[in-house]
């Protein structure tokens, strides 16, 4: 579909990006490549939307973005404990639900998923809603079964996994996540994100 950073003309259409993060603190590489998408995606006539948890990454993103909205991600972790693990399954259950709800407010087109946290948070309500999922994965995975359980259903219900490199894209295939699913496409940093240091 043709796209156009001008609104005003009705032959054209805009489309909508809800960028995903599941930390809300500013300062690792995967944050510095979410701020060069949002840039890169505004400038070809995007808009932009970003959720992530409260903290310094919404407040610096805030200006590259057209729509921002706070939400907690669950932290799921390996557990023994039924009680705990009945806890986070709700607490997943409860951001899919806001996840949903966010995604319709921002009348997203798509949605990206910056860690594999965030796609585990988003593959069900993009699925529901019939919205393609791009998972971005930044870091080797390590290959556990709870991994395989649950990472390869999420790779499944993706319509695209980026992998900043081979080795990381390895560890996913690793899983069982089809690799003609996983595209690499290697990190890449402007010049202007480098903050000078003092002498």
């Amino acid at each position: 579909m043709p796209i156009s950073r001008n609104p005003r003309d009705p032959k054209s259409t805009t489309h909508t990006i809800l960028f995903v993060s599941h930390t809300g603190v500013w300062g690792g590489g995967a944050e510095v490549v979410l701020a060069q998408l949002l840039d890169a995606a505004s400038s070809v006539g995007f808009r932009c939307a970003l959720t992530a948890p409260s903290g310094e990454l919404l407040a610096r993103m805030n200006s590259r973005c057209d729509k921002t909205f706070e939400l907690p991600l669950s932290s799921l972790r390996r557990t023994t404990s039924a009680r705990v693990a009945l806890r986070m399954m709700a607490s997943w259950v409860a951001t899919t639900v806001e996840l949903g709800r966010i995604i319709r407010r921002s009348r997203a087109d798509m949605v990206h998923a910056n860690s594999g946290v965030a796609a585990l948070a988003c593959c069900v309500s993009c699925f529901l809603l019939r919205r393609p999922l791009i998972w971005h994965q930044h870091d080797i995975v390590p290959q556990r079964l709870i991994n395989r359980l649950v990472l390869v259903l999420c790779g499944c219900l993706s319509t695209r996994i980026v992998a900043v490199s081979a080795a990381v894209a390895g560890s996913l295939t690793g899983l069982g996540i089809p690799a003609e699913r996983v595209e690499v496409v290697h990190n890449a940093v402007r010049a202007e994100f480098f903050e000078p240091l003092p002498d």
